[in-house]
């Protein structure tokens, strides 16, 4: 880049954030949520999955079993307290996990 005048070179040793590749797919909306959400997930392989959900003190909300194509799930909230709480995808392939927020 010329600025002034001066050469300026910059750029990016940064290696970017790769994701491992996976056969599922899990999204939580709305996130942050306050009366409930609803949870989506797709399986493209062939196994089981298996989603939890689970609250700050480890009680468990939710407890599905699923298979392969897409699937949405809603988790309650309304008698929960405000907070983070732990959504858990299991298959045979892989295990992502991420975070619900209630407000």
């Amino acid at each position: 880049m010329l600025l002034g005048g001066t050469l300026l070179l910059s750029s990016c040793n940064d290696k970017p954030e790769v994701q491992p590749a996976t056969d599922n797919y899990l999204a939580i909306y709305p996130n942050p949520a306050t009366t409930q959400a609803y949870i989506e997930v797709r399986n493209q392989n062939t196994g089981l999955f298996t989603l939890k959900v689970f609250d700050t003190k480890g009680k468990l909300l939710l407890n599905r079993n699923g298979n392969q194509g897409q699937n949405q799930f809603t988790v309650p909230l309304e008698n929960e307290p405000k907070g983070k709480y732990l959504v858990i995808l299991k298959s045979d392939k892989s295990n992502i996990t991420k975070t619900l927020i209630k407000l």
